[in-house]
């Protein structure tokens, strides 16, 4: 498939999945079902830091589904009297991972010097060119906040309050 379709398919799939996600925040709020809207605005983010041709597309449908899925989740959870909680923790953690990959990529590239220049899109090379000091923090540090959901979740699944 053309890059470029891919590119339009993608871009696509994000912002349906942004929508879907944001309706689902705004007119079925929930307690504990609110992790995967600022998942959706990292990667989405983190994404277009990448030129296309060195994009892991495989990896951010993984994403999406996994993130739409947790929408609908959150969406069911608020017509049922059922809890899914568990159905939800278990997609978010897939997610998490997900996301983790594409972190733990990001930073490696803005620390790979000359040669993972290519992988940044034009937009964002002046990011690249400072040293990318500051894509390595982000990177490292929605990591850290992801373990911290994690831990979060499984605290919360085994009854415990913070």
């Amino acid at each position: 498939m053309n890059i470029a379709l891919k590119a339009k398919k993608i871009k696509s799939i994000y912002y349906f999945v942004l929508a879907i996600t944001i309706a689902q925040q705004l007119y079925m709020p929930a307690d504990y079902k609110y992790f995967h809207l600022p998942l959706v605005f990292l990667t989405l983010i983190t994404v277009d830091m990448y030129n296309f041709d060195y994009r892991d597309f495989v990896n951010e449908y993984r994403i999406l589904f996994f993130l739409g899925c947790s929408t609908l989740t959150a969406a069911a959870d608020g017509f049922s009297e059922l809890d899914f909680r568990i159905l939800y923790y278990i997609l978010m953690a897939l997610a998490m991972y997900f996301v983790g990959n594409l972190m733990y990529s990001t930073v490696k590239v803005f620390s790979m010097g000359r040669e993972g220049e290519k992988r940044i899109n034009d937009r964002n090379i002046k990011l690249f060119k400072s040293g990318g000091m500051f894509m390595k923090v982000y990177g490292m540090l929605v990591i850290v906040i992801m373990v911290l959901a994690f831990a979060y979740m499984m605290f919360d699944l085994l009854g415990f309050s913070i």
